[in-house]
């Protein structure tokens, strides 16, 4: 680990990404402007009123680029009428599951309780492949776009008032990014686990002799990691975008749970220099991976953003010391509170999976 450098190789796919709008490589397929298939209906009574709100309800839909079937599991809230409009909360999965799971652990199951109380649509996706690290890829299929068709497809369906999305670990990823790359479409994004730094996650993964937890990344970049293809730097980069453009998530409501013994997306100092989270939050570093060829740049810290314009960027982080990578780190109570009235900014410190009562700017590793 080293300050990175301007290297040659480097600026041949910088040059298109140097903007702050992120028109990143690849380009994200527009949504299909028709409606999508849509499938089974939800169990609803004679007055439109649904009559379950923890039941989830399979629903397929297509893929505006290829016609593929995909599936989404969706949780109405309680007292769903359809007429009315209400916020819907997306799940993005991490690598190696499918948003089927979602129930499966204490983290993801009160995320859709609290959702389903408070009047959210929970909706989990089953993608295409379970490491496709949500971003369009010639080899693993366009991942951003089917995210992209199921907030369509819900929206063809039901009246949608605000979009949120929730990732845990790769789908921190996807979540970040797709906010960062769609302005205006995203009210708020929960990280669990985040991992706001792809070149780094790699090159720890190389430090610790993990090499072959890189193997499903691989796949999406046809087989070359960033400092080998400008093709894998380019996506890389794409869904690095917090740790180089976290002013793009102006008026986006960002809420964040990292663990001190995440192994995965390392957050503390003894794990790794580059504290992922901590760097993105309220540290700046100008660390970088220098043997990916990762672009030099300075952190803006999220929470520097927040002081300096508190009406423009507002966020919760949650520090849990004893934590590891785990969707059990969530508190989804605090998350739905949080979304419904992010009125002002914090770190905290808690207990694995635990909702913090007081704000504690000073409880974070330097």
């Amino acid at each position: 680990m080293r300050r990175g450098r301007t290297l040659p190789r480097v600026l041949a796919y910088l040059a298109p990404l140097v903007l702050v709008t992120l028109a990143a490589l690849p380009p994200p397929t527009a949504l299909h402007a028709s409606v999508p298939t849509v499938g089974p209906t939800s169990p609803l009574n004679a007055s439109g009123n649904g009559t379950f709100g923890s039941v989830a309800v399979t629903r397929y839909y297509a893929s505006s680029v290829d016609g593929r079937i995909l599936d989404l599991r969706e949780w109405l809230p309680f007292g769903f009428n359809r007429a009315h409009a209400y916020p819907i909360l997306v799940f993005l999965h991490g690598k190696g599951y499918q948003g089927s799971e979602l129930p499966d652990s204490t983290g993801g199951a009160s995320a859709i309780s609290a959702g389903v109380t408070h009047g959210f649509i929970v909706v989990a996706l089953d993608t295409r492949t379970a490491n496709g690290f949500y971003v369009n890829s010639r080899y693993t299929g366009p991942q951003e776009q089917d995210v992209l068709d199921g907030i369509h497809f819900e929206s063809a369906i039901h009246h949608v008032s605000a979009v949120y999305l929730l990732g845990m670990s790769m789908g921190t990823m996807g979540a970040l990014s797709i906010a960062e790359h769609h302005p205006g479409l995203i009210s708020g994004v929960a990280a669990v686990s985040a991992c706001p730094d792809l070149f780094e996650v790699q090159d720890f993964k190389l430090s610790d002799n993990r090499s072959l937890d890189l193997e499903p990344w691989l796949r999406v970049t046809g087989g070359a990691l960033a400092d080998k293809s400008p093709y894998a730097a380019g996506l890389t980069y794409y869904l690095s975008a917090f740790r180089f453009f976290p002013q793009n998530l102006s008026h986006v409501a960002l809420y964040m749970v990292q663990g001190g013994n995440d192994q995965d997306c390392p957050n503390n100092p003894h794990l790794w220099p580059f504290q992922q989270a901590n760097d993105t939050m309220v540290n700046s570093t100008c660390l970088v991976s220098a043997r990916l060829d990762e672009p030099a740049s300075c952190t803006t810290p999220f929470a520097a953003l927040a002081a300096a314009s508190p009406q423009q960027y507002v966020y919760r982080y949650i520090f849990e010391p004893t934590a590891p990578h785990s969707l059990d780190d969530l508190n989804g109570l605090d998350m739905i509170h949080f979304f419904l009235n992010p009125t002002s900014s914090g770190t905290f410190r808690t207990t694995e999976g635990g909702a913090p009562p007081d704000i504690d700017e000073s409880a974070l590793p330097g």
